[in-house]
């Protein structure tokens, strides 16, 4: 399974970001992007096709058609007849899968993910890969923001975040069956120039279920976390032969 946010999120990774004068749209799911993808500021000119996506006009018919929303607070979250609580999203027949914010203080994030683990399904984190903005030095509070979308459309998880001065916009996609991709992509509304810092951090779950801690249930098993030149490393120990 690898997870690859494009803005290159890792757990406790900070980097800065320089946002120029306005002049670029932000992309939505029914309406043709004009923008420059990680670039804000340069509009394409008359004609120019080159940053343009197919506009998803059959999927937006079945936005929040199924309920994708989650807070996963353990492995194993299952109702009173055995069933999974949350519906995450996989495709490309991927066996991850991630589900949207359910709470105000999950906003920036992808909650899960969820493994299918031989005939189980297990979420091994309540979010991996959460984003938070500091604009002159401040924190922004995406819960605060002036309006919000948060929704999810066949193929995608999608969250937008409408601020005075910028707006932010993350979609979840799968590349492949081992791949999902998240697109960050930051607009600048205004006339001047803007400094923002960028960071993101996640942890394992550290319950099996909402009683049980995982150490209490598996007080051998171990779990860890690496940083590598391109990412982040999970690596788990083997729980049974």
């Amino acid at each position: 399974m690898r997870y690859l946010p494009t803005a290159a999120a890792l757990a406790g990774l900070l980097t800065s970001a320089v946002l120029v004068p306005s002049g670029v749209s932000s992309a939505e799911p029914g309406r043709p992007d004009t923008g420059s993808e990680g670039r804000a500021g340069s509009a394409p000119t008359a004609g120019d096709t080159t940053h343009r996506r197919p506009t998803p006009r059959l999927a937006v018919r079945y936005r929040d058609v199924v309920d994708r929303t989650g807070s996963p607070r353990a492995f194993r979250e299952f109702d009173r007849v055995g069933n999974q609580v949350f519906n995450p999203l996989l495709d490309q027949g991927a066996w991850h899968g991630f589900t949207l914010p359910a709470e105000p203080d999950e906003y920036g994030g992808f909650t899960g993910p969820m493994v299918i683990s031989e005939e189980y399904s297990l979420f091994f984190a309540h979010e991996l890969d959460q984003l938070s903005v500091r604009a002159d030095g401040r924190p922004v509070d995406l819960a605060a923001a002036r309006s919000h979308e948060v929704f999810a459309i066949p193929g995608a998880l999608v969250q937008r975040y409408d601020l005075d001065r910028f707006a932010i916009e993350l979609e979840l996609r799968y590349a492949d069956s081992r791949t999902a991709v998240i697109r960050t992509r930051v607009t600048n509304h205004t006339r001047s120039r803007q400094r923002l810092e960028l960071a993101w951090r996640g942890a394992l779950s550290d319950r099996w279920d909402p009683p049980t801690t995982l150490a209490e249930k598996y007080p051998d098993w171990t779990r860890s976390v690496t940083g590598t030149d391109t990412g982040v490393r999970f690596t788990f120990g083997r729980l049974r032969s």
